[in-house]
């Protein structure tokens, strides 16, 4: 599990590391909630509608797989 601390850590050296500027969606779990707070200067967050989620699932499979390979890529 993730917490707010480490969220915001790793969202400030993403965006530290970021070449253009990105949409975040997030969804609206506690450790996001530090994202309405932080001043970010490539990324920008939106947070999805509560109940989307199971709307949404069908495409996490592919996308945690794409992220979690230029996350290495990028991160190592």
């Amino acid at each position: 599990w993730i917490t707010g601390t480490l969220f915001e850590e790793w969202l400030l050296k993403v965006d530290q590391k970021l070449n253009q500027k990105v949409v975040l969606l997030l969804e609206n779990c506690s450790a996001h909630m530090v994202a309405k707070t932080l001043v970010l200067k490539k990324i920008v967050t939106h947070f999805i509608a509560p109940n989307m989620t199971s709307h949404l699932q069908p495409m996490d499979a592919g996308i945690i797989k794409n992220f979690k390979a230029i996350h290495k890529s990028v991160f190592r």
